[in-house]
């Protein structure tokens, strides 16, 4: 997320620009130039790798710059990844796969043959694969990801309970769900907003039970989808899929129960 003004000067971006959105003062706006691993807005992209870089590392020069993307990214998007980092300021550009940038963080050996089970649950897509030699051997994609959750989520309270509320507030709540708990969730929760019906300000409770019942069949696909990848990898790699089971990734990875979840529905150790 970019938030800028309306000369283009950004003033926030991340999780920075993520509470201002849906409030954002006076000739500020909040954008979000880059959705599912594609970049929608080029001027927006540029100015939020700019002000990443800037905030994040300082440099001065022209660094070389490694981009992690999809696995499965176009040609045409390749490209335009690569023009983004030479526009940023990079000297060189390389793109590498979030898998297996995913895996190097996780202190997996990528270099060696052993097949590794990877999966990046993003906010918006997921994406399954295997590493090993240094490369990504196979992948898939999913557009299922925690963005899509979190409209579901604030579509229900507004038909179910008549009330808009802030996204921001939704996404917290999201991660306080349990999705091994579908009917039993500890409590309930007191959430602020504005009524449909006459737009007045209001505090509502909410029945967590509820939500995680709503967002089950979504979580449930996402498992299925999952295990239709793992059905589809070579015999040869199943032993290293197995010992290495399955390490998880992606901001929506910090789901509650979702490791557990899907450990007993793939019968892999998950981490």
């Amino acid at each position: 997320l970019l938030a800028a003004d309306i000369q283009g000067k950004v003033t926030a971006i991340g999780e920075e620009a993520a509470e201002l959105e849906g409030r954002e003062p006076e000739g500020i706006h909040v954008i979000r130039p880059i959705r599912g691993g594609v970049i929608y807005d080029p001027t927006g992209a540029l100015r939020l790798l700019k002000a990443a870089l800037k905030q994040r590392f300082l440099l001065s020069g022209s660094p070389n710059l490694l981009l992690a993307v999809s696995t499965q990214t176009a040609a045409l998007d390749e490209r335009s990844w690569l023009e983004l980092g030479r526009q940023a300021g990079g000297h060189e550009t390389y793109l590498v796969s979030q898998l297996l940038a995913a895996a190097l963080g996780a202190g997996v050996p990528v270099l060696e043959p052993k097949a590794q089970l990877m999966l990046h649950f993003g906010a918006g897509s997921c994406e399954a694969g295997v590493v090993a030699l240094g490369s990504c051997l196979k992948a898939d994609r999913s557009r299922l990801g925690g963005d899509l959750i979190t409209s579901s989520m604030l579509e229900f309270i507004r038909h179910k309970y008549g009330l808009v509320t802030h996204r921001r507030s939704i996404e917290k709540l999201k991660f306080e769900l349990d999705v091994t708990k579908i009917d039993s969730q500890s409590n309930k929760a007191n959430m602020w907003g504005r009524r449909v019906e006459d737009g007045q300000p209001t505090c509502m409770e909410i029945d967590k039970s509820e939500l995680a019942n709503h967002i089950h069949p979504m979580i449930d696909q996402w498992c299925s989808w999952v295990q239709q990848f793992i059905s589809e990898l070579p015999v040869e790699w199943l032993e290293d899929v197995r010992d290495g089971g399955l390490i998880l990734t992606g901001g929506s990875a910090a789901l509650k129960g979702l490791p557990t979840l899907l450990s007993e529905r793939l019968g892999l150790k998950v981490q």
